[in-house]
């Protein structure tokens, strides 16, 4: 709504392939998650007052739930910024690719790692939370819904369909925000040990991740530098960002070389990211099956 009242229809076009391709993300990995979440944390909490083994179980099944699917939208923040250029040009043609669509799907990448935690999350809330509870937090959503219009309004002004995803981004953090400030409130100190720290990756894994966007960025500056906006803000600023004995080597290669090439860094750093998540991330796999064990108990 907001673009459509102050841009014009570039930007709304923008925004409606970016958004388009990441509900499809959406659509086939978190909704369903998020539903089965639902489901599985309105069977534990049940009627009565939550006891201290019941607090137990459910601040174990919502750090197992966050943990994995925050380390998937996390998979996508690492490897979309560096290849969404790419892929809109594979799917889309120079149409799209050469416009500020890319840098766009870059952050709607970054954006659906809050909309994963905050589906989950807000499972959560929903189907543990008392009346009183529900009402506060239905009033809460209705105070942010009115600032992310206002913030809209004035980040699409200034940043076009990039500004809005940003101000989207904004939104997804205060409900986030709110959905931790409930859930420690009722998990400390009735769940020794617990912390939302837990509901994160590793550390191991988080490093890894991130040495991969860095890599994946890399590669995209080094070898394809025509579709690096940070490239082209530099030329503009008379700043080199790619050495000029490496830019005048590559300058001769077709682009379907270089494309393989990131692409095959990208899939190198892929597989690293899959061996670190085995590693690291193992407990998640065992807790879903136990999870998944006493589920068809009762």
């Amino acid at each position: 709504m907001a673009v459509a009242a102050f841009q014009g229809g570039h930007d709304q076009g923008v925004y409606g392939l970016v958004n388009g391709l990441g509900s499809i993300a959406v659509r086939t990995l978190f909704q369903p998650f998020e539903e089965a979440a639902f489901v599985a944390f309105s069977k534990e909490q049940g009627q009565k007052a939550a006891g201290p083994s019941q607090l137990r179980r459910q601040a174990r099944l919502l750090a197992v739930l966050v943990r994995c699917i925050t380390t998937v939208g996390l998979l996508g923040a690492a490897f979309g910024p560096a290849y969404s250029h790419l892929a809109l040009l594979v799917l889309y043609s120079r149409r799209w690719a050469d416009t500020e669509a890319p840098v766009a799907l870059g952050l709607y990448s970054l954006y659906l790692v809050l909309l994963a935690a905050n589906g989950i999350l807000e499972a959560f809330v929903h189907s543990v939370a008392n009346e009183r509870q529900l009402h506060a937090n239905n009033a809460a959503l209705v105070g942010f819904t009115a600032a992310h219009a206002a913030l809209s309004i004035v980040a699409v002004r200034a940043g076009g369909a990039c500004g809005l995803i940003l101000a989207d981004g904004a939104n997804m953090l205060l409900r986030i925000a709110y959905c931790l400030a409930f859930t420690r409130r009722r998990f400390v100190p009735a769940v020794p040990g617990f912390h939302l720290r837990l509901l994160l990756p590793s550390r191991q894994t988080g490093t890894t991740l991130a040495m991969a966007a860095a890599v994946t960025c890399t590669a995209r500056l080094l070898l394809l530098p025509g579709t690096s906006s940070l490239v082209q803000l530099g030329r503009q600023h008379g700043i080199s960002l790619v050495p000029d004995a490496l830019a005048k080597q590559l300058a001769g290669q077709p682009f379907a070389v270089l494309a393989a090439a990131h692409v095959a860094v990208g899939a190198s750093c892929l597989a690293v990211v899959a061996a670190a998540i085995v590693r690291y991330e193992r407990s998640i796999v065992s807790e879903v099956r136990l999870l998944r064990k006493g589920a068809k108990s009762s």
